[in-house]
């Protein structure tokens, strides 16, 4: 209770809300129910000295259960304390950094790396689906019991910087994991056709100059994969054909693109997904 006491203090007494480039993404996986995997969550294009850190995820336990949660030494100080507490009740993942009370205290500088490593195991019976891990950004009133005082809570990803002077609020790619329909026979040579349309997020991201994105056809199947800028112009068109039922991965090449964030969008006979990435050069 005295580390969330510390860590909420910190931030709310942080100050005002800082200008950031820094953007926390989480990995998007596939896997069979009763299968376990591990999601990733990244940050990219750091340019503080991170101190602390409130890392509220949510996610499905209906779909997905939470084994645990690990942290990257390479890229967390062992100066800074990384912990969690996994609320199943109401469907989140609170993660947080907070550093040891010595003084300097440790920092992360590194522009990017892994904050964290979300543990997974699809519960056994999860129907064919994208089960996706999602950020919060949640503003909660708490009133006192006798109605005359008042206070707000705030939900959300933040970091705060060695100097107590600001708060830091990252941009968020949200991510997770396609449940595949299971199997009668556990062969790992047959190939499992998908059992829905899927547009997954692409690898690297952000990414410079080039990047991955995956899809998966349940049947064979017209496609159309566009990129488009924040302003809605069409940028690319790195697909656009026939595709067979499957699983297909096709590589954008950004070299005549400015930096910036852009969506690429997935038109299939079933409907259409979008998803947001983030070039960086």
């Amino acid at each position: 209770m005295k580390r969330w006491i510390t860590i909420i203090a910190a931030l709310a007494l942080a100050g005002s809300v800082a200008a950031y480039p820094g953007v926390v993404s989480v990995d998007t996986a596939s896997a069979k129910p009763g299968q376990s995997v591990t999601l990733a969550v990244r940050l990219s294009g750091n340019n503080i000295k991170i101190s602390s850190m409130m890392l509220p995820l949510k996610y499905n336990p209906a779909v997905l259960a939470l084994d645990s949660v690990s942290f990257d030494p390479a890229f967390k100080p062992a100066g800074i304390i990384g912990y969690y507490y996994n609320d199943v009740a109401n469907r989140l993942v609170r993660i947080v950094y907070i550093p040891e009370t010595k003084s300097p205290i440790d920092t992360i500088i590194a522009s990017a790396g892994v904050l964290a490593r979300l543990h997974l195991r699809v519960v056994s019976g999860a129907a064919p689906q994208f089960s996706k891990v999602d950020s919060i950004n949640k503003d909660s009133l708490l009133i006192s019991s006798d109605l005359k005082d008042t206070a707000h809570i705030t939900t959300q990803i933040q970091f705060a910087d060695n100097t107590g002077l600001g708060v830091y609020l990252p941009g968020f790619i949200p991510g997770g994991l396609t449940v595949l329909s299971p199997t009668g026979v556990d062969d790992p040579n047959t190939s499992v056709l998908p059992s829905n349309f899927a547009l997954d997020q692409n690898y690297p991201n952000p990414f410079n100059p080039s990047t991955t994105i995956r899809f998966s056809l349940p049947r064979a199947s017209q496609i159309r994969l566009e990129v488009y800028n924040v302003l809605g112009q069409l940028a690319s068109t790195p697909a656009d054909g026939r595709y067979p039922a499957g699983n297909h991965e096709i590589t954008l090449s950004a070299e005549n693109l400015p930096s910036g964030v852009y969506f690429y969008r997935l038109s299939h006979e079933g409907g259409s997904e979008t998803r947001k990435m983030l070039l960086l050069k």
